[in-house]
């Protein structure tokens, strides 16, 4: 079972309508680095990272593209059946660059499934559940437009709601006191800021908002210097996100009392092996876990969903629906949206098979 072949693709992924971030921060569309791995059975297995464009972390496309061609030459010989090797040839080779190494580790699981005829959830646990509630995102819009949104949702059966921030200290303060003002006792919400705040504007932001457990701030500074400033400033709950890159962050921030909650993106810590083993050290330490990714096509929404029906229900705090933002399918998705949760299939590995007429040219095409 060694990698015969491999192919990298670069894709376009044109979002609905631009994410907004603190800061002024905009993307209206998205590349995505889709890689496929083909055994010497002729078996087949896709990974994708999609970074969030260029102005989200420091992570983007064209440099996970340019690190991916320094990766994948290394690859044709061995054994899709052992990640970790895989996992440390690529480390011989480039040292960092975990998102850009995401796509190579996914798409070994998804080689191992169809091989093994079982869905991936069966390598990180084994499903725990049907399905797993995501977010409501609201963006800064007139206050009236998302109340009404908020109000369709929640009919729909929405529990958890987002506010990104633009960086409007007054605007986001009026919009996250509307929403919160807008609760229903059993819902929760979150304020983003994406990292954007600094520090002073964090700690006014947060003195003009109502202290409440229905209320937590997600990763509101851009270091976690910062972060843990605020959270030992204001008591207020954090669940912390951008700067969780690694187990040996998330450790730290545990012991530290920082973090009250991890949202874990995939792509951020170097693939589904990585996030599985974060989730279960989150699980064990107490902290509720939303597995996320920065964004993505169907094949990064798979292995969001299949890492998330693993993950122990209790602490499952949700999932993300990348999809949502997205105006093309990359191919017929896995994953079944219904009611503010989403589910995935049984099919073996991820069970996605992109369309070629959409995924288009291989940028690279290695063999052994």
């Amino acid at each position: 079972m060694n990698v015969r072949q491999v192919s990298l693709f670069e894709v376009e992924v044109p979002q609905r309508q631009a994410l907004r971030f603190s800061g002024g921060r905009s993307t209206a569309s998205v590349k995505s680095n889709v890689v496929c791995l083909e055994d010497d059975d002729g078996v087949t297995g896709w990974g994708e990272c999609c970074p969030g464009g260029r102005t989200y972390g420091e992570a983007f496309a064209e440099a996970g593209l340019a690190a991916l061609r320094i990766i994948a030459p290394v690859l044709p010989g061995l054994g899709c059946d052992s990640p970790i090797v895989i996992g440390q040839a690529m480390d011989t080779v480039l040292q960092g660059h975990a998102y850009a190494k995401a796509p190579v580790i996914q798409a070994c699981y998804d080689i191992l499934g169809k091989r093994a005829g079982l869905p991936a959830s069966a390598f990180f646990g084994g499903k725990t559940a049907s399905r797993a509630r995501f977010p409501c995102f609201l963006q800064a819009m007139p206050v009236a437009d998302v109340l009404d949104r908020m109000g369709e949702k929640r009919a729909e059966g929405f529990q958890h709601f987002i506010v990104h921030v633009s960086g409007d200290l007054g605007g986001d303060l009026a919009l996250s006191r509307a929403v919160f003002e807008a609760l229903e006792d059993d819902a929760t919400m979150s304020v983003d800021a994406n990292g954007g705040f600094t520090r002073m504007d964090a700690l006014r932001f947060l003195s003009g908002l109502p202290r409440d457990p229905r209320l937590i701030v997600e990763q509101p500074c851009r270091t976690y210097g910062d972060c843990a400033t605020v959270k030992a400033t204001t008591g207020v709950p954090m669940v912390l996100d951008e700067c969780m890159t690694s187990l040996e962050t998330l450790t730290r921030a545990w012991a530290d009392g920082v973090i009250d909650g991890l949202k874990l993106k995939i792509d951020r810590v170097g693939g589904v092996r990585a996030a599985a083993l974060m989730r279960d050290a989150a699980v064990t330490l107490g902290l509720p876990v939303w597995v996320q990714a920065s964004a993505g096509t169907e094949i990064t929404q798979a292995a969001i969903t299949h890492l998330a029906l693993s993950t122990p229900t209790a602490m499952l705090a949700g999932a993300a629906n990348v999809l949502q933002f997205n105006v093309k399918a990359l191919g017929v998705s896995s994953c079944e949206v219904m009611d503010g949760f989403i589910s995935a299939s049984d099919a073996p590995g991820f069970g996605v098979d992109p369309d070629p007429t959409v995924l288009g040219e291989p940028v690279l095409r290695i063999e052994a």
